[in-house]
């Protein structure tokens, strides 16, 4: 006779094998600074199967983005991770030629996650080759890594995925650049349910100041638009190690949304920006977003 597992021992038989898979992953330094972006594209490929997360390159009119989708529920919720600025920057100021993430924390977020509908969306020019991706060019990862015309292609793939879905609703998780551009998302489209960030770059001029960065004149703000958006339930986790994206910068966006009971935050003991997120994921998704009705 065969096995049986339950819903419940599946989903811990998966959390198993994905730690296992992102142990092995930093000891063989795939997920280091300097690994290629082949072995960079292949540590993802193997992450994603192994939450049956197939790869779907999404052709967006401005960049083709590369994606991993789950959808087994049509007409269902869509939970959306959108990666972070990934590879932006080798040093202060010398520029990565490929943004390829080396550390893929919302992948390794949504490879977590139980839900039958997880979609991870990478941003431009991460996963795909140059080649095939003429629209690519280091502006689009650093200076203009928010600007118009990345948000209309993201825009553009979530319209996409929605069509896939059968026009489920999305819950939207952000992990760092991702978390602005999930907010900036929420503001053009009516069917995100709710907004998650994983350590958010959620203002980005006050990011800029607190690492005496140069203003990015070309790219847009989540902290700009907070109050066209705060009846949307939304949650924003900060590490308290976080030293790229501080907790109070939280308070900046709040203060831009003005009052209300719809955005929440959550400090996460012991987290830096990239670490201590996934051994924490499964109880943060579970944490109650606010004003939300009650199912």
């Amino acid at each position: 006779m065969g096995h049986f597992y339950s819903k419940e021992h599946s989903a811990q038989l998966l959390r198993v094998g994905i730690a296992v898979l992102l142990v092995s992953g930093c000891a063989a330094g795939s997920i280091s600074a300097f690994s290629s972006v082949g072995s960079r594209i292949t540590f993802a490929n193997n992450l994603a199967a192994h939450a049956r997360l197939q790869r779907k390159d999404l052709h967006t009119g401005g960049y083709t983005l590369a994606s991993w989708q789950r959808l087994d529920a049509p007409g269902e919720p869509i939970h959306l991770y959108i990666e972070g600025d990934g590879l932006a920057w080798l040093s202060r100021r010398t520029p990565s030629l490929d943004p390829t993430p080396t550390q893929p924390v919302a992948l390794e977020l949504a490879a977590l996650d139980p839900a039958p509908n997880v979609v991870y969306l990478a941003r431009p020019c991460q996963y795909i080759a140059q080649a095939l991706n003429p629209g690519c060019h280091v502006e689009s990862w650093t200076g203009g890594r928010f600007s118009a015309k990345i948000i209309q292609s993201m825009n553009a793939a979530l319209s996409q995925i929605s069509t896939d879905g059968h026009g489920g609703a999305f819950d939207l998780v952000g992990f760092s650049g991702g978390g602005n551009i999930a907010l900036l998302l929420a503001a053009r489209r009516e069917d995100v349910a709710s907004v998650r960030t994983v350590a958010g770059n959620i203002d980005v001029e006050a990011v800029n100041r607190h690492h005496k960065a140069s203003a990015m004149p070309h790219s847009l703000n989540a902290a700009d638009i907070a109050a066209d958006i705060k009846s949307i339930p939304q949650i924003h986790f900060t590490g308290t190690n976080d030293e790229i994206i501080p907790p109070d910068i939280y308070e900046g966006y709040k203060n831009s949304a003005g009052v209300s009971s719809c955005i929440a935050h959550k400090v996460v003991s012991g987290a830096t920006h990239t670490q201590g997120w996934t051994a924490q994921w499964p109880a943060l998704l579970a944490y109650p977003l606010p004003c939300q009705d009650p199912q």
